[in-house]
C-alpha cells in the first residue's frame, strides 16, 4: 500500500527525534537515519536559470555556504566568466554550452562544487562529449562518492537520454563496495507520474508515452539507481530528478531558503549523507606557530639571554647557521603559542563586519540544527536567519563597493585588487596534467610541477671566460674588506617589511623586525663569518618554489611559471652587502647606465634619449613660427 510521505516517515522520525514531537515536521524523504555519531555531507541542487547575471548574489550566499557539494544545471556561463567570480571556497567543474551539445549559443550548461577541503577530480565518461553533464569522484573515509549533473533540454532526442544512460552505467560500474553514486539534474520528461514504492525505497514512473519517456525509464532507471525526488513545481509536475545508489543512505530535503531565486519550474533540494566521525580533517590540519600572538618581550629577553659569542664560535659557516636555526627555534618552541590550523580555508571576505560574522555564525548553527533535525520549527529559525543574514550581508557588500568606487582616484590600488581578487582563483585545482601524466593527490601535483620545473633550467654549466673583461676600461676600486657592526644589521633587520610572509625557514619578518636589536648579535657574527671565507651558507641558498599561473588551462603545469620564495634572513644579508658595493662602485658607473640602478629604470632611459634628440635638433634646425608650432605638438605627443 502506497501511504503519503509524511505517514511513511514519521515513526522513524518519531525514534529518531525521541523526545521532539514527530507533528512538527515537514514532509521528509526516504533514508532517514540515526546521525547522533556522525558526520553529514550534504549536496545541494538547483536549477539557477542562469547565472551571468547573478555571479554578485551567487559570491555572496557561497562565502556563508556550508554545502559540501553544489550541483546547477541551466548556468547559462561561458569562458569569459571565470571560476573565481562565482566562489573562492569551492573547486569548480563545469560544463558549459558549446558547439557539439547544442546548435544554440545561450542557455544550458551544468556545475558542480566542491569545498576545497575535499580532493576531487574529474572523470571523463565515454560518449558523453555531446551531452551537458559533469560527473567528479570524491574521496571520502572509507568509501568514495560519485556526482554527476546533467541538463537535457525539452524535446531532446531519445537518443540523448540513451548516450547520458551509457555515462550513468560507466560510473556504476566504477563505484565497488561502500561508494556511492548520484545524479542529480534537468531532464525535461514533464508528463511522467511518480509514485513511492515501498520494495525500492524510492519512486517508480508511470504513464510513459514518448520515445523519451521509454528511454528514461528503460536506459536511465535500468542502472539500478533509485529516484527521490517529489517536489512538484507550480505546474504539479517533475522536471527535475535525483537518482542514488543506495536511497536508504540518503536523506532528501528541501532547503527552507534558497541559494539563489526559485523559479517556478523548479524546485531545489538538499541530498544528506550520513557518515561515521573521523576526525581526518582535523589531524591533517595540524598545528602551527601563532606569532601574530606571541609575547615579544619574552622572546627578546630569551634571545638575548644567550652567549652567541660563544655559540657561534667554533665549526663552518654552515655548522654556525644550523647552530643558531637550533637555538632560536627551541626558543620558539617555549615561547610562541601553538595554534591549531582550520581544517576550512578562510574564507574571509573584506566587507564582512562585526555584525555579519556574528550573524554568520548564527546562521552556521542553525543550519546545521536543520539538518540533523529537519523540523518545521527549525526549518523556520533558519529562513529567518537566512534571510537577516542576506540582508546584512548585502548592505556591507554595497558599502564597501561604495567606498572603493569613491576612492577610485585617491587609492587605485584598492579597486584593482578587488578586480584581481575576483578575477583569480585561489589554490591550484588537485587535479594537474602534464603531458601523459596526471595527478589525483596533492604530492602527485607537486611531482607533476617539479618534473616541469625542471625542464626550464638547464644542468649544464657555462665555461667561466673572462674575455669580455678585457674590454673594459681600466678604473681604480678601493673596496676596503666588509666588516659589519651590529647596528649596521640592526637598521637593516628593523627596515624589513612585516607584510610580506615567512621563507622556508618559517620564521616571519614581523618577528625579525620585532627582535632586530636581540637578532643583530648573532646574525653580525654569522655575516662576517660567511664575508671571511668566501662561503654562503647553504640553508639560505634553500627557496620554496610557488607555481604562478599565466594563461591557458588551469589544470596543465604547463601554464604556469615559478617564483623562488627566499627566507627573510638571507634577504637581509644581501641588502646589507648590496649597499656596500653599490657605495664602492657607484664612482665607476656610466651615468649612462639605467639597468639595476636605484631610481632608475627603462623611462629614465627613454627620457634621456628623447630629450638630448630634442635638443639636438633643436641646435641643428632653424624652423618658421608655423614649422615651430607643428614640431611643438608633435614633440608633446611624443612625451
Amino acid at each position: 500500500m502506497n501511504l503519503p510521505p509524511l505517514k511513511r516517515v514519521r515513526p522513524c522520525l518519531q525514534r529518531l527525534l525521541g523526545s521532539q514531537l514527530a507533528n512538527d515536521v515537514q514532509p521528509q524523504r526516504p533514508g532517514s537515519v540515526d546521525r547522533r555519531d556522525s558526520s553529514l555531507l550534504t549536496i545541494y541542487y538547483q536549477n539557477v536559470r542562469g547565472l551571468r547575471t547573478k555571479t554578485n548574489q551567487l559570491h555572496l550566499s557561497l562565502s556563508s555556504c556550508d554545502y559540501d557539494v553544489i550541483a546547477f544545471s541551466e548556468t547559462w556561463l561561458n569562458a569569459k566568466i571565470v571560476d573565481s567570480e562565482l566562489s573562492s571556497d569551492y573547486t569548480f567543474y563545469r560544463a558549459d554550452r558549446s558547439r557539439e551539445t547544442s546548435v544554440l549559443e545561450r542557455g544550458g550548461g551544468v556545475l558542480i562544487g566542491v569545498k576545497k577541503r575535499f580532493h576531487p577530480e574529474p572523470i571523463h565518461l565515454r560518449g558523453g562529449e555531446k551531452l551537458e553533464q559533469i560527473a567528479v569522484r570524491i574521496p571520502l573515509p572509507g568509501k568514495t562518492l560519485f556526482v554527476c549533473c546533467v541538463y537535457i533540454p525539452p524535446n531532446s532526442d531519445a537518443t540523448i537520454y540513451t548516450q547520458h544512460s551509457s555515462c550513468v552505467q560507466q560510473l556504476c560500474d566504477l563505484a565497488q563496495g561502500p561508494d556511492e553514486v548520484i545524479v542529480v539534474g534537468d531532464y525535461n520528461v514533464p508528463n511522467l507520474s511518480w509514485h513511492f514504492d515501498e520494495d525500492i525505497n524510492g519512486y517508480l514512473p508511470s504513464g510513459q508515452s514518448t520515445e523519451q519517456e521509454v528511454a528514461l525509464i528503460e536506459d536511465v532507471l535500468g542502472t539500478g539507481l533509485q529516484q527521490m525526488f517529489d517536489l512538484p513545481n507550480a505546474n504539479g509536475r517533475l522536471l527535475d530528478l535525483a537518482l542514488v545508489s543506495d536511497s536508504s543512505r540518503f536523506q532528501l530535503i528541501e532547503p527552507p531558503r534558497a541559494i539563489l531565486k526559485v523559479d517556478a519550474h523548479h524546485r531545489p533540494f538538499i541530498l544528506v549523507l550520513d557518515m561515521q566521525s573521523t576526525g581526518t580533517a582535523a589531524e591533517q590540519a595540524g598545528t602551527y606557530y601563532d606569532f601574530a600572538n606571541c609575547d615579544t618581550t619574552a622572546l627578546n629577553n630569551s634571545i638575548a639571554s644567550l652567549d652567541w659569542a660563544n655559540l657561534l664560535l667554533v665549526g663552518s659557516v654552515d655548522d654556525i647557521v644550523e647552530r643558531f636555526y637550533d637555538k632560536l627555534n627551541e626558543i620558539i618552541r617555549e615561547v610562541v603559542p601553538l595554534k591549531h590550523r582550520r581544517p576550512h580555508p578562510n574564507s574571509h571576505q573584506p566587507w564582512w563586519n562585526r555584525e555579519t560574522r556574528n550573524l554568520r555564525n548564527r546562521l552556521r548553527k542553525a543550519r546545521k540544527r536543520f539538518l540533523k533535525h529537519p523540523t518545521e520549527m527549525l526549518g523556520r529559525e533558519l529562513a529567518d536567519r537566512e534571510l537577516h543574514y542576506e540582508m546584512s550581508l548585502e548592505a556591507a557588500f554595497r558599502g564597501y563597493i561604495s567606498g572603493i568606487e569613491s576612492n577610485l582616484k585617491r587609492e587605485p590600488k584598492s579597486f584593482w585588487a578587488f578586480v584581481k581578487k575576483r578575477k583569480q582563483d585561489k589554490g591550484i585545482p588537485q587535479d594537474m596534467v602534464y603531458r601523459d601524466s596526471s595527478a589525483s593527490t596533492p604530492d602527485d601535483s607537486v611531482q607533476l610541477f617539479a618534473d616541469f620545473f625542471k625542464t626550464v633550467y638547464s644542468a649544464n654549466q657555462p665555461t667561466p671566460s673572462n674575455e669580455s673583461l678585457d674590454k673594459i676600461l681600466p678604473h681604480e676600486l678601493h673596496m676596503p674588506l666588509v666588516c659589519l657592526t651590529e647596528e649596521d644589521v640592526r637598521k637593516v633587520l628593523a627596515s624589513t617589511d612585516a607584510s610580506k610572509g615567512p621563507g622556508p625557514d618559517c620564521i616571519p619578518p614581523s618577528i625579525v623586525k620585532q627582535c632586530a636589536a636581540t637578532l643583530a648579535n648573532p646574525l653580525a657574527i654569522i655575516f662576517n663569518r660567511s664575508l671571511e671565507s668566501g662561503v654562503f651558507p647553504a640553508k639560505w641558498k634553500v627557496a620554496s618554489i610557488t607555481p604562478i599561473h599565466k594563461s591557458g588551462n588551469v589544470h596543465n603545469v604547463e601554464n604556469y611559471r615559478s617564483i623562488s620564495i627566499l627566507s627573510c634572513l638571507p634577504k637581509v644579508f644581501e641588502k646589507i652587502v648590496h649597499e656596500f658595493l653599490s657605495h664602492a662602485v657607484q664612482p665607476i658607473i656610466s651615468a649612462c647606465q639605467h639597468g639595476f640602478m636605484a631610481k632608475r629604470s627603462t623611462t629614465t632611459n627613454l627620457m634621456t634619449f628623447v630629450t638630448d634628440v630634442l635638443r639636438k635638433t633643436r641646435q641643428h634646425f632653424t624652423t618658421s613660427p608655423f614649422l615651430h608650432a607643428t614640431y611643438r605638438k608633435q614633440a608633446l605627443s611624443i612625451c
